[in-house]
């Protein structure tokens, strides 16, 4: 049976501690709420002003690999002293290096299949005025992010045949519209007063 609320809200959590929440709201909106060590913003956007065919996009994320790196280093350096050891018949010590061999090299490999969760696909979504929207792929899992991607499409189409609220964000970008296909806007007025509104930057990334 399908959960209402995982189609409409998705939240995605990440390696150090990077969170986002995609939220279909009241008023055929979509709120962006994004958390991390160096990124914070609430960003919202009417639901007709986005594409609903989304892109597959590889995503390399080399955070994981800060961390990666410098452990396997330790341990390849640790397991040739274990060697040295062995040869030179100083078993004791060897037992000892040992057991750091493995201890660091367990946290090697879990920060490794970090990096390889992490580098995963996303599916970015296209909204105003190029900008995008990445959702990371099967995050938190492959059922709950079927269901929200599905929802969200849904919601997507169904707010194109909806005619907005002229109190509404939707309602005022739809004025600027009727204005702009009237003549009395140019393009380049048109996009500056709908940025104005919805605070969009041109080809900006809202989320990680």
């Amino acid at each position: 049976m399908s959960d209402a609320s995982s189609r409409k809200k998705l939240v995605q959590t990440r390696f150090f501690r990077r969170q986002q929440s995609f939220e279909i709201m009241e008023g055929h909106e979509l709120q962006v709420i994004v958390n991390g060590p160096f990124k914070e913003e609430c960003w919202k956007t009417p639901l007709r002003e986005i594409d609903p065919d989304p892109v597959r996009i590889r995503n390399l994320d080399p955070k994981p690999l800060l961390l990666a790196i410098p452990f396997s280093l330790v341990t390849i350096f640790a397991l040739v002293g274990v060697i040295y050891m062995i040869f030179d018949r100083d078993f004791e010590s060897a037992f000892g290096y040992t057991i750091a061999v493995v201890v660091i090299g367990i946290f090697a490999v879990g920060f490794w299949s970090i990096f390889l969760k992490n580098s995963t696909n996303v599916l970015s979504f296209s909204g105003p005025t190029g900008v995008r929207l990445p959702l990371w792929f099967n995050n938190p899992s492959p059922e709950k992010f079927e269901e929200f991607v599905g929802g969200f499409k849904e919601a997507i189409r169904a707010s194109r045949v909806i005619k907005p609220d002229d109190s509404t964000l939707a309602g005022e970008i739809q004025k600027l519209k009727d204005l702009l296909d009237r003549g009395i806007l140019d393009r380049d007025q048109f996009e500056s007063a709908k940025n104005r509104l919805t605070g969009n930057e041109a080809n900006r990334k809202v989320g990680f």
